[in-house]
């Protein structure tokens, strides 16, 4: 009690903290889109013995799908149990942001950045209140913010190893990491030396990659180890360069930008000029970082060529960084200056409350669903998941051809082969074999139901589903988007 009493920011911290994570226990009961369905059907494969890319293929690196399958184990094989993991691991986000912040500027801007930070980062609109890849990935990301800016104050190249480690464990996330990671590399250029200038930055450099390619050294041994390195080097590497022209969908950064203004303005609002006016007025490593990292993050939201809201989620903590270090100095200034910033600032924060509170405090889990994706399909596909579960014993498979893969997780089943979507097969390295093999597994595994959402239904491997259709199945009912065929 005596140390809380001389450190109050503690239980400050503690109450943002809090704040934070009730506001995302609201969407507990939010169903799953279809990206979370598929990472955690790629969890449970994992738990059963599959491996990522052999068994089940996405097109990101493995580290969410063991994240996933930390919180099954943790928690449960349940949407909310995935939920409640997310949610404490965006709470150490929240901690991250707070001692970087910290660092630059002081206890009071350190609970101000953490408090933007926790209060949007869970905004519906930008999906940060799910499970998605880029709010696991902002953990490391931000951590290694911390190591490198302690190395830097510090001049201990120990926290080089952090910085490097994170790093590691972010491209192993989601490569998008990939301009926050060469930003480091750059600027450890730049680093005070302790001896020689170059010899000084070739340790620092190889403190820094050391971790980092260990990091990658454990995961190529793992993959080549169980017999499926060269499925993870195709569906990571070569295949995520042709991700552009594929068939999968997005917005045009104007659209997902004019969607997202009530989640991005107030942060935007503090984060952007404080990020210039730090980097203005402090030539220092300090003073530069906050803003060469929001603009790392910028390019890392554009690296992938579509504009999905989720992508946006990877500017927040360095935009709540700076944004918390303008914050404490506006508190801090006098007179009209101050009265006008804090009118923008309230008429800002009003707005995202209007435009976001009933998604909180008034909407049923499903019609937040509705409101946030413009479809019915994710809570379609909890229906249909709960008849398939009802209808089908545990060892039984089930196959879905659409583009609902929470479907496998939801009516906790197993999928008789690895392309949990129907856009996969042609996305692989030899479409023709991918359909062949899709055929083959139908008849060796005889899933109990095939599912066929129509409008996803028309591509590779089309040909094969309904002839196996015609030959085993007949339909037994629809459930919204969905055709449910009984297959003999």
């Amino acid at each position: 009690m005596n140390y809380l009493k001389k450190h109050p920011e503690y239980l400050w911290l503690a109450a943002i903290l809090t704040l934070s994570t009730l506001l995302r226990l609201a969407f507990l009961h939010e169903p799953f889109e279809m990206d979370e369905g598929q990472y955690a059907g790629i969890a449970q494969e994992i738990l059963r013995g599959g491996l990522p890319y052999r068994d089940a293929i996405e097109i990101k690196p493995p580290g969410a799908f063991y994240l996933y399958a930390l919180a099954i184990t943790t928690f449960g094989a349940t949407t909310e149990a995935i939920r409640i993991f997310t949610a404490l691991y965006a709470g150490m986000t929240l901690l991250a942001v707070y001692a970087v912040t910290r660092a630059l500027s002081g206890v009071r801007g350190a609970l101000w950045g953490a408090l933007i930070f926790g209060v949007y980062s869970t905004f519906p609109l930008l999906q940060g209140s799910g499970c998605n890849t880029e709010v696991f990935l902002l953990l490391p990301l931000t951590a290694g913010a911390w190591f490198f800016i302690t190395a830097a104050d510090q001049g201990k190249r120990s926290y080089l190893h952090g910085a490097g480690l994170c790093a590691g464990i972010a491209l192993l996330i989601k490569p998008v990491a990939l301009p926050l990671v060469a930003l480091q590399l750059l600027l450890i250029l730049f680093l005070p030396p302790a001896t020689g200038r170059i010899k000084s930055a070739a340790l620092n450099l190889a403190a820094f990659i050391l971790p980092l390619g260990l990091c990658a050294l454990a995961t190529f041994s793992y993959f080549f180890l169980k017999g499926g390195l060269d499925d993870l080097l195709y569906w990571t590497f070569e295949f995520p360069r042709h991700y552009r022209e594929s068939g999968a969908g997005g917005l045009t950064p104007a659209k997902a930008l004019n969607y997202l203004a009530s989640s991005l303005l107030v942060p935007a609002l503090l984060g952007l000029p404080s990020a210039l006016w730090l980097g203005v007025t402090r030539r220092t490593m300090a003073g530069i970082f906050p803003l060469a990292l929001l603009l790392a993050a910028s390019l890392a939201v554009t690296l992938p060529g579509k504009y999905f809201p989720h992508y946006f989620i990877t500017l927040l903590p360095f935009l709540a960084i700076p944004g918390g270090v303008g914050l404490g100095r506006i508190l801090e200034m006098t007179g009209v200056p101050r009265i006008l910033a804090l009118l923008i600032l309230l008429a800002a924060v009003a707005l995202s409350v209007e435009k976001n509170y009933k998604f909180y405090v008034v909407y049923s889990p499903e019609t937040v669903s509705l409101r946030k994706y413009g479809v019915p399909l994710f809570v379609e596909s909890a229906a249909v998941a709960r008849y398939l579960r009802e209808h089908t014993r545990p060892d039984e498979y089930i196959f879905q051809w659409g583009m609902a893969p929470e479907l496998y997780f939801l009516a906790d089943r197993r999928f008789p082969n690895p392309f949990l979507g129907s856009l996969v097969p042609g996305w692989s390295r030899n479409p023709d074999r991918a359909a062949e093999t899709l055929l083959q597994s139908l008849n060796q595994k005889r899933p109990a139901y095939l599912v066929v959402q129509p409008e996803c239904a028309d591509f590779r491997g089309e040909k094969e589903v309904s002839s196996y259709l015609q030959t085993n199945c007949s339909e037994e009912t629809r459930i919204g988007y969905a055709i449910l065929f009984r297959c003999r």
